[in-house]
């Protein structure tokens, strides 16, 4: 139960609930020198009993559970396989050494003897529940899910079962039935503030804003002091364009905790789409005042400085997310855009180099890579880009244009010629491919008569 107490804490169980329990923690660890001294005593009575009667069973499954109560993994395991043994249909039995293996970080150890005692006793709920447990943990998923299934046949009112499998569904994409387990969870215990914090999110992921904001103002009617929900009602405000009540939201959340991150992202979010391109600025900062390594403030403070035509302090912002965060190659896209408008074109090329490797089709980046080869007068190189691009859009005005261009810096006239045609069946009136195909013209027909 420890583990699955740790996947509650992580996933489920709110600060207030878990503060509880450290209380709890608390007063018994205080009296845990007192306690142990008795379950020593207690130990060696028993060890003494069965001395005295090496049959008596009773006693050597006590001994077993009293070595487990205080962590004495190896002891435990030594009585509790003695012990079965003797009585191998003894489904408790089972169920302890599944704890113990599991203890050991033996988890296929576990599983058999939990599978075990099951096969002998199909009803021991708590049996499926530490199986549903190691199957989460080993990340297979569609067990987990029959396991904790399987527990709440035996248990439909647990509540905490039904969030896990919550979490279960929504990591294997299972969205709808998500929905439905959390809402179950509710039905059980409707004044579970963290229960409804879940569904709303999970709401927002479904694009159902309107359901989100219910849940995050039920979780709120319950807790006022929740600050997650103030931050994610903010935040489904935002996704509704409903700037000043999303402003008001998080202004809360973070009166609450003023250590809540992606609340100061969310706060920037909004005061840049507002065009308060400082404040927006201020908030990303604060964010990376709390947090120096988090990558998504400073590619939002990148387009913050981009928009405000600090090209310099961008390309910084973009570096430092991709320094933290390699996987962020859509900001290479940017960096290049930036070098390119600097007129630093090795470094935009190799900018765009980099989008390619998880972007290979990206016809921003093929056109504009061609472009930049054609400036550095790397003609087959500029050539080859453009005509990537117009793989994709070959109705793409600029890149007939521009391929047409490069045929003539190629001296490759009838080339030049085919694609200002066909730059004019799609803008007719461009004067500059009109005079360009006029001059092509007349080139051939000068070396015609050549």
């Amino acid at each position: 139960m420890r583990a699955l107490l740790t996947v509650f804490k992580k996933n489920l169980i709110s600060q207030f609930q878990y503060s509880k329990f450290l209380k709890n923690l608390f007063f018994f660890s205080s009296k845990e020198h007192e306690t142990n001294q008795k379950f020593l005593q207690v130990i060696e009575e028993l060890k003494n009993s069965i001395i005295n009667n090496p049959k008596n069973l009773e006693a050597l499954n006590r001994l077993g559970q009293f070595y487990l109560t205080l962590n004495m993994i190896n002891e435990s395991k030594q009585c509790f396989l003695e012990f079965q043994k003797q009585i191998p249909l003894n489904y408790n039995t089972y169920f302890s050494l599944g704890q113990i293996y599991y203890q050991m970080g033996m988890t296929e150890d576990a599983k058999q003897q939990l599978l075990k005692g099951l096969q002998i006793n199909p009803q021991y709920s708590h049996g499926y529940l530490l199986l549903g447990q190691i199957n989460y943990n080993m990340g297979i998923l569609e067990e987990a899910k029959q396991n904790f299934q399987n527990y709440l046949k035996f248990n439909p009112q647990n509540s905490d079962s039904y969030k896990l499998l919550a979490v279960i569904n929504e990591q294997m994409n299972k969205l709808n039935e998500a929905k439905e387990c959390y809402q179950e969870a509710i039905r059980i215990n409707p004044k579970d503030d963290q229960t409804y914090l879940r569904l709303g999110i999970l709401n927002l992921n479904m694009q159902l804003l309107q359901d989100s904001k219910s849940c995050f103002l039920a979780a709120l009617e319950i807790n006022p002091q929740n600050a997650q929900a103030h931050h994610y009602l903010g935040f489904a405000y935002l996704k509704m364009n409903m700037y000043s009540e999303a402003k008001k939201s998080i202004l809360k959340a973070l009166e609450i905790d003023p250590q809540l991150t992606q609340a100061y992202m969310n706060q920037g979010e909004i005061y840049e789409k507002q065009g308060l391109l400082n404040d927006a600025q201020s908030s990303f900062l604060k964010a990376l005042e709390i947090n120096p390594q988090l990558s998504q403030a400073y590619a939002s403070l990148g387009y913050v400085y981009e928009n405000q035509g600090q090209n310099n302090e961008a390309v910084k912002s973009f570096l430092k997310a991709l320094e933290i965060a390699p996987s962020m190659t859509f900001l290479y896209f940017n960096l290049a855009s930036l070098y390119h408008s600097m007129n630093m074109l090795n470094e935009a090329k190799q900018s765009y180099l980099n989008t390619f490797k998880d972007y290979p089709k990206n016809f921003f980046a093929l056109f504009n890579l061609g472009i930049i080869y054609a400036e550095m007068k790397m003609l087959s190189d500029a050539k080859y880009c453009l005509l990537q691009a117009l793989e994709i859009d070959p109705y793409h005005f600029l890149s007939n244009f521009n391929l047409g261009l490069v045929y003539q810096e190629m001296n490759q006239l009838e080339d030049a010629k085919q694609c200002y045609l066909k730059a004019l069946s799609i803008d007719p009136r461009d004067v500059t491919s009109s005079l360009n195909l006029e001059y092509i013209e007349n080139q051939l027909k000068y070396k015609k008569k050549e």
